[in-house]
């Protein structure tokens, strides 16, 4: 039977925690600096696309960092 550190698990969950919220303002501040570039008609297909892939993504993160923390 294995053992499991439930103190180094929330220790680590807390940093990644801290990660991810920390990275997502750089994420969105690039990806929005992207779309005021874009060519009406042209890539904003493109940077729809790409907005919701990243929410995709934040949402994916946001219920697995749910699930950690419930346990």
């Amino acid at each position: 039977m294995s053992h499991f550190d439930h103190r180094q698990f929330d220790a680590a969950a807390r940093g990644i925690d801290a990660m991810i919220l920390a990275s997502l303002p750089l994420a969105l501040d690039g990806l929005l600096d992207s779309a005021a570039l874009a060519r009406p008609g042209h890539d904003a297909e493109a940077y729809a696309e790409s907005l919701r892939a990243t929410a995709r993504q934040m949402q994916a993160l946001t219920a697995l960092l749910g699930t950690v923390a419930a346990r």
